[in-house]
């Protein structure tokens, strides 16, 4: 077998949505548990006896569960399933894989050939569909009986034009795939962004190439498509073959390694018989599990499916449902069951009925697992960092800044209303388009949004020290001026409640509990804590270090990563626990750090760097708090109602392109995806002098130039996403 490998790249496998022969040969797999009160035959049969149709009903569908329930094991096992809340934190349930054994299991690769699919799910089925009852059947018949070889029409040649014009129309947005939803195509886009450049990534069945024009578009290097039959392609970068071929592969000497694995509306078909494949109440359970087998250690997976999580429910439904036989809807019970051994870290989008979240591949569970062992490969180049002349002149030159003195001492100004207006002035001066609140609108703002792009001027934010000193002046005004609130408000488009203090916390002044100085000894003791999970960091919250630490799996290792605001060091905890080669904190006080992977500097300090030229690129930034703050006044910074965005836009000048930004704010109403009622909250607002709340109208104005990949969790009152970080528009 020829797998075209350009350069260093690995591979991904991806599983697509399309229903065709292909899905039937390689996701409809038969596994299923024994019912405690089920008599078998005393000898199971072989797949071949398995396959005819001599067997009457009754016998066939007993059969099949004996003979499958070896192969399947601890994977099927329903006393695992519950009914409990699944959200970002749970913690994934982990069973032993027995790989090569589903893969060398026929059964688990042929077409039924008894048809048409029964209307009603087979009696001794009925508890294994509902996973001891646990779930609801509804009838809705479906068969679709496909032959293999044949694909729809102009589909079965892609030549280099034809991929190269559906590729343009994705690109253009004149194109939405096989499902004709924008939603969907971006829900992918979202995820290859992010991990598609550079790669060889696999495609399991495509009627349409939408897929691949969208990992191509992103920078894939090379697409292989496995199709069932009568799929050609003469495309330089996309190569086709078949799923017996595959199968091949995977089990001979040298079978290759991936990545990754992405799948849109194909699981929840697989066991039902709808499209001609083997009934089977564990066919989704088992199809995840084979992508399992073939994917790297911490490798990933994108998994849309029908979820009862959305805020009408999937075609109604709010809970977990076999709707019988056309797909299940996933919900608390289903999906943690069918995503064992993978770790939950974010949703990538929605559409109307699906779902997509990524996922991360743990290791399984205590009994051994069979293994497939994949093709050596070189271990990743370590993260070059470039030299810091050559990343700050990089970051600083994005957009030249006009010469010119710096206006005249604010503290010479003794009326406090003249001196807000100086301030008011100095910043828009400094901010440009950046801050013109005009451009924010209450339109809503989700993972499919395209973001607001704008002009940068790196260097003349970092040369406004009312932008990278600790202290103001002057303390905050009791209430906001009504010419200033304009612009905290943006217009009056955001709630604006006083809320005074008596006291504003001075940065750095954290009282005598918190340490100041993290030597190695200090440093190391709070990492195994937090590996041990006996420390939660600042927050005291289990969920806040599920929600960086599943995102650092995916984004830390061998990289040098920026974090914004800290009192101790469980973020950077996280960050080394998860392989980060060196972290870098932007503190407020009077923190020092001596650990020899942690730098410890204030935002003054950086910004000296920054405009000296000694500043490295960083590959990723991290601020799950602190942003919200500032500009209020709170910790004695300058008042100033666009400090959020100054600072993550002075984040955006020091990452590298294409580099990512983990950020979690106080945010209004309930994520997308997740449990629970939404809260009081439901709109922006500013609590002055406290925080903000961030909603339709702040979010896309605070992350101008990122483009938001995943929601990754929530924690108290804040939502955390991750961004990927674009090319500002020229001045």
């Amino acid at each position: 077998m020829h797998w075209p490998v350009p350069g260093a790249s690995r591979l991904v496998l991806v599983l697509l949505t399309v229903v065709w022969p292909w899905t039937i040969a390689f996701t409809h797999f038969a596994i299923a548990t024994v019912d405690a009160d089920l008599v078998l035959p005393s000898t199971p049969r072989d797949a071949q006896d398995l396959l005819n149709n001599t067997l009457d009903d009754e016998a066939y569908y007993t059969a099949l569960l004996h003979r499958t329930i070896a192969v399947c094991g601890a994977l099927c096992r329903l006393e695992q399933a519950v009914n409990a809340s699944w959200s970002f934190g749970t913690q994934p349930l982990t069973s032993p894989v027995p790989c090569r054994s589903l893969y060398e299991e026929r059964l688990f690769t042929a077409n039924a050939l008894r048809w048409p699919p029964p209307k009603q799910i087979p009696e001794v089925l009925v508890p294994h569909f509902t996973m001891g009852g646990q779930i609801g059947v509804t009838e809705k018949y479906r068969k679709v009986k496909n032959t293999a070889g044949v694909s729809g029409a102009g589909h079965g040649q892609w030549t280099e034009a034809f991929v190269n014009e559906r590729c343009k129309a994705i690109a253009n947005g004149k194109w939405f795939g096989s499902y004709g939803r924008s939603e969907a195509v971006q829900s992918i886009r979202n995820a290859a962004m992010m991990y598609a450049p550079r790669k060889h990534i696999l495609v399991v069945g495509s009627q349409t190439p939408w897929i691949e024009c969208i990992l191509l578009n992103e920078g894939a290097a090379h697409v292989t498509t496995i199709e069932y039959g009568g799929l050609t392609s003469t495309h330089p970068q996309v190569s086709v073959m078949t799923p017996g071929q595959f199968a091949k592969a995977i089990l001979g000497q040298t079978p290759p390694r991936f990545d990754g694995a992405v799948s849109f509306s194909s699981i929840e078909h697989t066991g039902l018989g709808r499209y001609g494949d083997v009934i089977n109440p564990y066919g989704d359970v088992i199809a995840v599990a084979m992508v399992w087998c073939v994917i790297q250690s911490q490798g990933f997976m994108i998994l849309g499916l029908p979820s009862a999580g959305l805020r009408d429910g999937a075609l109604g439904f709010k809970v977990d449902r076999v709707v019988w036989n056309s797909h299940r809807i996933y919900y608390n019970i289903r999906w943690p069951f069918v995503t064992q051994n993978w770790k939950l870290i974010g949703l990538c989008g929605e559409d109307v009925s699906h779902q997509v979240y990524v996922f991360v591949k743990v290791a399984a569970g205590s009994q051994p697992s069979q293994t497939i062992t994949t093709r050596p490969t070189s271990q990743p180049n370590p993260i070059a960092v470039p030299s810091r002349q050559a990343a700050a002149a990089h970051s600083s030159s994005l957009v030249p800044v006009q010469s010119g003195a710096q206006p005249s001492s604010l503290s010479q100004t003794p009326d406090t209303q003249a001196y807000l207006l100086q301030v008011l002035h100095r910043i828009i001066a400094s901010c440009g388009e950046l801050c013109r609140r005009e451009r924010a609108s209450n339109t809503p703002w989700s993972l499919t949004t395209t973001p607001m792009t704008v002009p940068v001027q790196c260097a003349a934010l970092y040369q406004q020290d009312l932008f990278t000193r600790s202290s103001a002046q002057r303390p905050p005004p009791t209430k906001v001026p009504h010419w200033l609130k304009a612009h905290y408000t943006l217009n009056g488009k955001i709630r604006y409640v006083p809320q005074d203090e008596a006291e504003p916390d001075k940065i750095g002044d954290k009282g005598e509990s918190w340490q100041r100085h993290w030597t190695e000894g200090f440093v190391n003791d709070q990492c195994q804590g937090i590996a041990n999970r006996t420390w939660f960091g600042s927050y005291r919250r289990r969920a806040a270090v599920e929600i960086v630490q599943t995102t650092a799996m995916m984004h830390a290792r061998g990289k040098h990563i920026l974090v914004v605001g800290s009192q101790t060091p469980w973020v950077e905890c996280i960050l080394l626990n998860e392989g980060a080669a060196h972290v870098t904190t932007i503190g407020y006080g009077d923190l020092v750090s001596t650990h020899p992977r942690v730098r410890v500097v204030t935002l003054g300090q950086f910004a000296e760097a920054f405009l000296n030229q000694t500043l490295p690129q960083f590959e990723g930034v991290v601020a799950v708090s602190l942003i919200e703050h500032l500009g209020l006044g709170r910790l004695g910074d300058a008042v100033n109602p666009y400090g959020d965005v100054i600072t993550v836009a002075l984040m955006w000048c020091v990452v590298r392109p294409q580099g990512f930004m983990v950020l979690g704010l106080p945010t209004a109403g309930r994520a997308p995806g997740l449990p629970g009622r939404p809260r009081g909250v439901s709109r922006d607002m500013l609590i002055w002098k406290s925080h903000r709340i961030y909603g339709n109208i702040r979010w896309p104005f605070v992350t101008q130039n990122w483009k938001v990949v995943a929601l990754v969790g929530e924690f108290l009152n804040r939502q955390v996403y991750t961004f990927l970080r674009l090319a500002a528009p020229l001045q």
